[in-house]
């Protein structure tokens, strides 16, 4: 079953990143980098971990008081989209459309989500008559996520090529009915002579007193 978002048209020329490469590299390029960004802010937030729990303060400059709990969040998070951008590159790269769905609708919550912060968050700036931090924002977060929502644009218009061209491909499926028809049966043609025969036989029969006819 194909995954249809109405609200997001579908561009049929579309240019990944304003380069000319095609829209299948564009995605494994965006992956890998986003694979790359998840494991090395894993790493780091596993150092973080290690010095949290050695718990020396002459570490404290180098790295951030930062909770246990918050580090293991984190590190959490890192692998589960680490995870989803792996299922992405292999999608893309042997043509799966299937596995493009979990990064296609966590990145959409994601995007909705950073819509909604902004909106609040512009709103208590501007409430505050902190007009200049709210335009700031505005004009920064709102350049960032729409980066963010183009390049997620991109990996829903292949998704939906990819599930347009199986659907092409696919065989379609005819019902065949079969039609059992009988055989005509075969006509009995009775002779009469036979009948009067018959009866002839049965009427000796019963005057010579044989059970058997009865």
């Amino acid at each position: 079953m194909t995954l249809t978002i109405k609200c997001v048209p579908l561009v049929p020329n579309y240019n990944f990143c304003c380069c000319s490469c095609s829209l299948k590299t564009g995605i494994l390029v965006m992956a890998a980098i986003g694979l790359l960004s998840e494991a090395a802010d894993g790493i780091r937030a596993l150092v973080k971990l290690s010095y949290c729990e050695e718990e020396n303060p002459a570490n404290a400059s180098l790295f951030p008081t930062d909770s246990r709990e918050v580090l293991v969040t984190r590190f959490a998070g890192y692998v589960v989209h680490g995870f989803v951008h792996g299922l992405l590159i292999y999608g893309v790269w042997n043509e799966k459309p299937v596995l493009m769905l979990p990064y296609i609708l966590i990145q959409f919550i994601v995007i909705i989500i950073v819509i909604i912060f902004l909106f609040v968050v512009i709103i208590v700036l501007f409430r505050e008559a902190m007009i200049g931090y709210g335009i700031l924002t505005l004009l920064i977060g709102g350049l960032v996520t729409a980066f963010v929502a183009y390049l997620w644009a991109g990996v829903y218009t292949y998704y939906r090529q990819l599930e347009e061209r199986k659907m092409e491909l696919a065989p379609q499926n005819t019902t065949q009915i079969l039609v059992y028809e009988k055989p005509p049966e075969e006509e009995t043609i009775i002779n009469p002579d036979e009948i009067r025969n018959a009866y002839t036989q049965i009427e000796r029969n019963i005057q010579q007193g044989h059970p058997q006819a009865v």
